[in-house]
């Protein structure tokens, strides 16, 4: 099977956080630009999804491809659409968020490698019996990824198709 993509979503508002956690530094480096790095080691193509009006743009390294979005305050779906849309042609995709920076390359490495076997629709991996991201989809749930709508991202994709959803246990707090 041929290359995927990742995507990290990151036009969010960071309402919770009090300030843009984009910007946060870790160790001297953007929380953005940190989780990008960790992807770009796994990942070919990382596509960076964030807002039109937004000035982080200069957070996202020449190495990936930011995508732009106008409609961010509709919720995570926007983010994801857009996405989708912009790697519709790939045979799978992995769908990760950008504030979540401590996600480990190995992790990242072992659901690539299981979406590429092609033998999951669905890959998740989970930590201490909880759920975590990212996620990988394979082709056939673009179009069910594409008609998502607002701040549940791809939550119901996943519950609809729990049966095909396969689950790997990994040793990465930082999926959670």
């Amino acid at each position: 099977m041929s290359e995927g993509s990742a995507v990290l979503l990151a036009a969010g508002f960071s309402k919770r956080f009090g300030s843009d956690k984009r910007k946060f530094l870790i160790d001297g480096v953007p929380l953005l630009h940190h989780t990008i790095r960790t992807y770009k080691t796994v990942f070919d193509r990382v596509v960076v999804v964030i807002r039109q009006e937004d000035d982080v743009l200069d957070l996202v390294p020449d190495t990936a491809t930011p995508v732009q979005i106008y409609d961010a305050q509709l919720g995570m779906s926007r983010s994801l659409v857009a996405g989708i849309k912009h790697v519709a042609n790939d045979p799978w995709v992995i769908i990760g968020l950008a504030d979540m920076p401590y996600v480990q390359a190995s992790t990242l490495s072992l659901l690539k490698y299981l979406i590429m076997q092609g033998d999951h629709g669905i890959v998740r991996p989970v930590y201490e019996g909880r759920h975590g991201n990212p996620v990988a989809f394979s082709c056939a749930y673009f179009a069910d990824l594409i008609r998502c709508s607002g701040d549940e991202g791809a939550r119901h994709v996943l519950q609809r198709n729990k049966d095909q959803v396969h689950l790997f246990d990994v040793e990465d707090e930082g999926i959670c």
